[in-house]
């Protein structure tokens, strides 16, 4: 190597040795996951333990406590190392670890396969404890399954969660928000489904076990965004309702690592494709480079959409994620996040347990046809103990053993979780389902500053994996900017924008432009944040609160009136409608499900079918459509409209802001 750049010219090793480590010596210059290590066990800590000293130095200055007070100052030494010692994560043990060659043979393997087993024995106590609780509970959360009968409004599967439905099925449901995960409290009412869920993703069950005993609609919703058994679910009633399948939202990081992998490789195979353009002899050694580059591309480029992730992510990392530094801590740490607590998967991970959450559910419905009209009561269980499914049955209460190589929650999931390669996946779920294209992405990218070019070949594999990538969005308009016309196919740019204040101010910015795709928090048509004075706040607890009575005034905010039929006179009012004539863009919305209520729910489901016009990609819903939970309520200081946290950073409509300004 020269200059860390692949040289034509030297022979004095074999090339594709040379080739590796020209590569190789490109990467080493990126940060490496040591660096991430060290941010994440040592600077952080260091962080928190000279901010605590500070502040409780500024306390002895402000209070005028004598320097020399050796009581002050070990309060101080030990407040500080307790806040470096809560901000650093457990550090992994060997419980967290898999053994999956132990030789018994030796005294020390012998101590290892019993310390082995007895992790096991722990973790089989854990799902038989999460099973309690689900029997303690399941007066409140086992019903009947939706697998009754074709229509959700004729089974029994609602009978104990309460439900509502809106004035009207959403006539345009653009893509199911969050991946379905608005159907978690009916998937957790279904016993069958349970089961799968405890087979396929036991970390997560344990998790949700421990909810149950003062959970809410907002604890039992929240957790199931971008789960893949969730998904499985929602798919499968909408299948049996209009036919077809739902386009699924899929969050999505890419590795940090892997994404500097992959440029480095780019950058050597344009280079050497420069130069076979310039040069009109070519030496066969620059044909082989080539091939050696398009080859590695091609590994390096399954390696890192097989390892992206499907996750939301928490506040932190998002907020993080926006400054464009420590991006490999980043995602080590979304990686490492329990998966129902905004964490998540691989996109390898989560189409093999999407597919076989509906092998699962085909077989177990197969077993089950001819008890369609009467059902089984259940037997001191959350799992049903009949002959047609014994076998099912027996698989899914299989016991923990160390054959597993499990010894914690999350690497029994990845014992469990089938290695089948996402094509594979998608050919099953294809066979299952019937559909030519099963599975219909829209991808809202959460990593930040990703090159386009990044993006276009993510979009490109996935669909030759099988997938069907008919949207790719992002709150950040110039990263997804121009990605379609790159692509062998287009691809739908998503606008998101928290509120329809920042619809409005992109529009004016121009970074909104003619033919755009818009998605908005329809909350944001209900409420305007504004200062509260102590007078408002003295009101708001001392005065009667009546969460029905807010419920019924709810009403939508001026710049969401829609008219008819606009003549030049009303051509020019500051709406949503007017931007909508003036660019013809195509809006739709989105709310947060597991925040709003029925009667806001409604509001938004009617203004979207009566102006199909304006609003012409109708409501992203993450539920049954037409169907929402009940007991999401507004209180003294929470509103339910569905804004949840985006009405902290979205903008408010700006009067002032005149459609003609768009022409200046």
């Amino acid at each position: 190597t020269k200059g860390n750049s692949i040289s034509p010219d030297d022979e004095k090793i074999p090339l594709e040795i040379e080739l590796k480590q020209a590569l190789e010596a490109k990467e080493s210059e990126s940060w490496s996951f040591s660096n991430s290590a060290i941010l994440h066990y040592v600077l952080f800590p260091l962080l928190a333990y000279c901010s605590c000293s500070l502040a409780l130095a500024s306390i002895r200055r402000w209070m005028a406590i004598d320097p020399t007070d050796q009581l002050y100052s070990w309060f101080t030494l030990v407040c500080s190392v307790i806040a470096a010692a809560c901000i650093m994560p457990a550090i992994p043990t060997e419980r967290y670890q898999q053994y999956k060659h132990i030789n018994t043979a030796t005294l020390l393997g012998r101590m290892r396969k019993n310390r082995v087993d007895y992790l096991a024995r722990l973790l089989q106590k854990e799902l038989q404890i999460a099973d309690l609780k689900f029997k303690r509970n399941r007066a409140r959360h086992n019903t009947p399954s939706i697998n009754d009968s074709v229509s959700v409004d004729q089974t029994s599967l609602l009978e104990r969660v309460p439900y509502t439905r809106t004035p009207g099925q959403i006539k345009r449901m653009p893509y199911s928000h969050g991946g379905f995960f608005a159907t978690a409290p009916f998937l957790l009412s279904d016993p069958d489904w349970v089961n799968i869920l405890r087979t396929l993703m036991p970390d997560v069950y344990v998790d949700i076990s421990h909810r149950l005993h003062y959970a809410t609609p907002q604890h039992l919703i929240q957790w199931a965004e971008n789960n893949p058994v969730v998904a499985a679910f929602g798919t499968i009633h909408e299948l049996r309702q209009t036919g077809r399948p739902v386009d699924i939202e899929w969050d999505v990081f890419l590795d940090p690592y892997l994404v500097k992998r992959v440029e480095i490789c780019l950058d050597q195979r344009d280079a050497f494709i420069r130069a076979k353009q310039t040069q009109t002899a070519l030496s066969s050694r620059h044909e082989t480079i080539i091939q050696f580059l398009e080859d590695e591309l091609s590994i390096r480029i399954n390696e890192l959409v097989d390892q992206m992730l499907v996750a939301h992510g928490s506040l932190t990392h998002l907020l993080m994620e926006q400054t464009g530094y420590a991006k490999h801590y980043i995602f080590s740490s979304i990686k490492r996040t329990i998966k129902s607590q905004a964490g998540g998967m691989t996109t390898q991970q989560w189409c093999a347990t999407y597919s076989e959450a509906l092998r699962m559910w085909a077989h177990l419905e197969q077993n089950q046809r001819e008890m369609e009209e009467q059902r089984f009561p259940l037997h001191g269980s959350v799992y049903r103990d009949t002959n047609k499914t014994k076998c099912l049955t027996n698989k899914m209460r299989s016991r923990v053993t160390a054959e597993e190589n499990a010894t914690s929650l999350s690497s029994l999931f990845t014992s469990r979780c089938s290695n089948r390669e996402v094509q594979e996946s998608i050919n099953l779920v294809r066979s299952l389902t019937n559909v030519q294209d099963p599975i219909g992405l829209i991808l809202d990218i959460k990593s930040r500053h990703v090159p386009k070019r990044i993006w276009v070949i993510v979009v490109e594999h996935l669909r030759k994996s099988g997938l069907r990538v008919t949207g790719i969005g992002s709150f950040a308009i110039n990263e997804i900017r121009g990605v379609s016309a790159c692509c062998t196919e287009p691809v739908q740019e998503i606008i998101f924008c928290h509120s329809a204040g920042d619809f409005q101010k992109a529009c004016h910015t121009t970074q909104v432009k003619e033919n755009d795709v818009v998605f908005f928090n329809a909350g944001s048509l209900l409420f305007e944040s504004s200062p509260v004075s102590i007078a408002v706040l003295l009101f708001k607890i001392l005065w009667k609160f009546d969460a029905v009575e807010v419920m019924k005034n709810y009403t939508l905010l001026p710049f969401a009136a829609c008219k008819k039929e606009l003549d030049s006179s009303n051509e020019q009012l500051n709406t949503i409608q007017s931007y909508q004539r003036k660019l013809n863009l195509s809006i739709g919305m989105y709310v947060q499900e597991f925040d709003i209520d029925e009667s806001a729910l409604g509001l938004f489901v009617q203004l979207c079918n009566e102006n199909e016009d304006v609003y012409n990609l109708g409501l992203a819903w993450g539920g049954f459509n037409g169907i929402t939970v009940q007991g999401v309520k507004p209180s003294r200081f929470a509103r339910t409209d569905g804004f949840w946290t985006q009405r902290y950073i979205g903008a408010n409509w700006d009067p002032n802001l005149a459609i003609t300004m768009l022409d200046e």
